[in-house]
């Protein structure tokens, strides 16, 4: 492909993309779902100045079933500390590539803020 359009002017190149950029476009239209993707909406009056929309039906809690929810929730917590040894402290040596991380990130952070205020001096003359 870059072989192509490397001895193709620029203005081709940009015209035969646009070309399939509007081709794709006119084909997603021509196959679009169209009404099937309407919204649905009985008319009260003949004239149509009202319409009724179905509503999602509303959910009721109990307190039996929030309990139930809550523990079931605490259930699938505990689970997860239990299988990925949350409550288990860390190796020594991921304890020392932590500290590592934050050394480097600080040193990182140092080194911009110098290069930054050098910069700064400079384009201020000072």
């Amino acid at each position: 492909m870059n072989l192509w359009t490397v001895w193709l002017p620029p203005q081709i190149t940009r015209l035969f993309t646009l070309s399939l950029v509007v081709v794709t476009l006119l084909i997603g239209i021509t196959f679009s779902p169209g009404k099937q993707m309407q919204a649905s909406a009985r008319s009260l009056t003949p004239e149509a100045n009202e319409y009724q929309v179905d509503e999602a039906p509303t959910i009721d809690l109990d307190n039996e079933h929030a309990h139930r929810s809550q523990q079931n929730l605490k259930n699938t917590a505990d689970n997860i500390r239990e299988k990925l040894n949350l409550d288990q402290p860390l190796y020594p040596s991921t304890e020392e590539l932590i500290n590592d991380v934050q050394d480097k990130t600080g040193e990182t952070i140092e080194g911009t803020q110098r290069a930054l205020e050098n910069a700064a001096d400079t384009v201020t003359g000072n």
